[in-house]
């Protein structure tokens, strides 16, 4: 059996949630996958929760000496990748059995400009005891250029990528200011949309468990690297859109509202300045020619006595210079003002705004109210039974 995909689980102090993402890829239809896993120097003894599955040769583990975040554990991952394909698994969410199997179908029928493949998720919400709450439906969309996916404000799940097309880029990016230890989904997701497109399924293809201790409730950090990716973004872009921001009281969470086009400044033509030189003689302009000898200054050489003196020649009195006509300056019109180019993609004299929340739809569903929206309703679904430390993975993120 041909290995197409490869599993990347990154994770510090995993707690108790490992091994349900672990068994989520061991549960799989599809048998033919890779499995790595990068130990981002956890401090916590995690082994005894995966130590059985370490044995099976299609799993590896590799520990960082220190800390190094999200983004720097998963291009460690990246250099062992040998696979066309590779997904990343959070190490507290799980898959649905069918999840690889779903996205390989689908990425062997789509073209090389296709970057990331990615579905609908649940969310499961826990309580402090491992306790599940609530769940809810996300479902994704189609983007339909970058700009677009930055008014959506949003990520995908999963994300299935296409391996040449993350080396293309570099991997993940970690030029920010957390070095990649912050929202390292957008980052990447961001720069791959510079080159490349994504597909959408819709379809149920990831569980993400929401509890206390997940990454993003550090909401202050996130709006911080919100504004800051998405600057970064539009100056790669060439700094065409200044964005807007809003925050929202409640939450804390700072959106991208609108992008408002920056129109350029046409050149200022400077003024014609005299020239000191004088100008410059049409060379095909000839001086005029001597006068010719009137009858009477002849008649007075020939009176002369011949013992006079010679008669001196009479020379032509010269003429005076031509005139010259001035050569025209050229006079410079005032030319109107060069309208600021539109790009393809921008709605006509108007700026990009926020698509409406419905596009995204939270379907909260209880138990048992709906496809894969309940408890039990497949193999490795159900909810964590520990606390543990969500999916950042550094000292730094917590």
């Amino acid at each position: 059996m041909s290995t197409l995909v490869t599993v990347l689980i990154p994770f510090y102090n995993p707690a108790g949630f490992l091994k349900d993402a672990v068994e989520s890829v061991f549960k799989q239809i599809e048998q033919g996958w890779r499995l790595i896993l990068i130990d981002d120097a956890s401090t916590e003894n995690y082994l005894p929760q995966i130590e059985k599955y370490l044995s099976d040769p299609r799993v590896d583990l590799i520990r960082l000496p220190r800390n190094a975040g999200q983004s720097q554990a998963l291009n460690k991952g990246l250099e062992l990748v040998k696979t066309p394909y590779m997904i990343q698994l959070d190490s507290d969410d799980w898959f649905y059995p069918h999840t690889l199997t779903v996205l390989l179908n689908a990425a062997s029928k789509l073209p090389e400009d296709i970057a990331v493949v990615s579905g609908n998720i649940q969310y499961v919400y826990e309580d402090a005891s491992g306790n599940r709450i609530k769940t809810a439906v996300y479902k994704g969309r189609e983007f339909k250029d970058i700009y677009d996916f930055l008014l959506a404000n949003t990520s995908v799940w999963p994300r299935f990528y296409r391996v040449s097309a993350v080396r293309s880029i570099g991997g993940w990016p970690t030029d920010d200011p957390y070095e990649g230890r912050v929202m390292e989904d957008r980052r990447i997701l961001l720069r791959l949309m510079e080159k490349y497109r994504f597909h959408w399924l819709d379809q149920m293809l990831y569980i993400h468990r929401k509890h206390n201790k997940n990454h993003t409730h550090q909401t202050e950090l996130y709006a911080e690297m919100t504004e800051w990716t998405t600057r970064d973004a539009l100056e790669r872009l060439g700094g065409k859109y200044e964005p807007m921001f809003a925050k929202n009281a409640a939450t804390g969470w700072k959106t991208v509202e609108r992008l408002i086009p920056i129109s350029p400044v046409p050149p200022v033509a400077s003024e014609p300045q005299p020239s000191s030189a004088p100008p410059k003689l049409d060379s095909s302009v000839k001086a005029p020619k001597a006068p010719a000898k009137t009858p009477e200054s002849t008649a007075i050489a020939s009176a002369s006595p011949v013992n006079s003196p010679a008669a001196q020649p009479v020379l032509p009195t010269p003429s005076a210079a031509p005139s010259i006509p001035p050569v025209p300056v050229p006079q410079i019109q005032e030319q109107p003002a060069v309208p600021a180019p539109q790009p393809v993609f921008a709605r006509p004299v108007r700026s990009f705004e926020a698509e409406p929340a419905a596009q995204y739809s939270y379907i909260l569903a209880g138990p048992g109210t709906g496809p894969y929206t309940g408890p039990g309703t497949a193999p490795y679904t159900g909810p964590g039974t520990a606390p543990g430390t969500g999916p950042g993975t550094g000292l730094a993120t917590l």
